[in-house]
This record gives structure tokens, sequence and C-alpha cells, in this order.
């Protein structure tokens, strides 16, 4: 099963990459790639915040087993966001570097870019704790035996 979630994590990596750096059109090469780095960093933490608040009510029996379980699951769901996210960043960003975006058009979008990012939220928060109850349950049924 690791083996799965690892390459589904390279492969959602992969795709985000070649993604936004399509939806960057005329940018420089290297504007490019820190502008892809800069959006999967940000979608990084927001998904650790996500994670950090799915946990709250969930109790660890260690730090260890609490980091085992959040560094996949993170990574994953940075993956998976990215895919929902960056690219429509990268088309954002694009269109301000190359003022091709007007004001207006630009409010629309970051707005636009905001709801998605709090449904994102809501839906995940829950989901990523039924993830770690999930986890826990099997982890103390292995222990048990």
């Amino acid at each position: 099963m690791a083996v799965f979630i690892t390459i589904a994590t390279i492969i959602l990596f992969v795709v985000i990459v070649i993604w936004s750096f399509h939806n960057l059109e005329d940018i420089e090469k290297s504007r490019k790639i820190i502008y892809i780095i800069f959006e999967i960093l940000l979608t990084g933490v927001i998904t650790f915040v996500i994670f950090e608040l799915s946990k709250g009510n969930i109790s660890y029996p260690s730090i260890d087993i609490m980091n085992t379980i959040k560094n996949p699951i993170v990574l994953l769901f940075t993956g998976i966001n990215g895919c929902l996210i960056i690219p429509y960043m990268s088309k954002i960003l694009a269109g301000v570097r190359q003022n091709s975006i007007s004001t207006e058009e630009l409010r629309k979008k970051i707005i636009i870019l905001v709801v998605i990012i709090i449904a994102i939220v809501i839906f995940e928060k829950s989901y990523m704790e039924s993830i770690q109850k999930g986890i826990l349950e099997i982890f103390y049924s292995l222990k048990g035996e």
C-alpha cells in the first residue's frame, strides 16, 4: 500500500508541474520554476493546516506514530490539492505577469480561488480525521494481536 501511495503522489506532483508549466504560458523558464515551487509550498502549508485542524481530538500514542501517519497524508493531499488549486493559480499569475487581466477580473479570480480553498478545507478536514482514526484503529488492532 505504501508503494501505491508513493507512486500516486509522484504522479500527482509530475502532473502538477507539467500542468502549471503550461499554464504559466510565456513567462521565462526560471520564473516558472520559482512560481511552481512557491505554489507547491503554499499548497503544502494549506494541507498541513488542514491536517492540524483534523487531528484536534485524536489522541496519538506517540509523536513518532503521528509523524508516520502525517507525512504521507500531507504529501498525498498536497498533490491532490495541488491539482485542484495550482493550475488555476498559475493561470492567474500568468495573467498578472503579462498584464492581460483587469483588476476586476483578478478580483473575481481570487474570490473563486478562495472559495475553492475554503471548500477543500471543509471537505478535507473531516476526511483527514476519518483517515487518521481508521489508521489508528488498524494500528491498535494489530498491536492487540
